[in-house]
């Protein structure tokens, strides 16, 4: 039994619709994934993408995806690199509104 029979139908036959989102702008969302299929030969890839730009923030292997302080680190070191303002604005935008019940957007 599957959740979603018709995607699944749909995968089968070559003919699974992409999904669309919308962003604001660069650096508006950011998709991290790992991808499993180098695991028989000891190695997982995790990449960080910004979708709007298409810009590759990190693609790192390693011989484990099971450590979360892993990709986090990843994540930080990426933050790092685009400078403390950059820390503080994710920090206004996301952590701010739960504090004031307000949100921006």
């Amino acid at each position: 039994m599957t959740h979603e029979p018709h995607l699944l139908r749909q995968r089968k036959v070559n003919r699974l619709q992409r999904r669309r989102f919308w962003a604001a702008g660069v650096n508006d969302i950011w998709a991290i994934d790992q991808h499993d299929k180098w695991l028989r030969f000891g190695l997982a890839l995790h990449t960080g993408i910004e979708p709007f730009s298409g810009h590759i923030l990190w693609m790192k292997v390693w011989h484990s995806n099971r450590n979360p302080q892993l990709i986090l680190s990843y994540y930080l070191e990426t933050v790092e690199g685009f400078g403390r303002m950059f820390l503080a604005f994710i920090f206004i935008l996301l952590l701010m509104p739960k504090y004031c019940q307000t949100f921006p957007w």
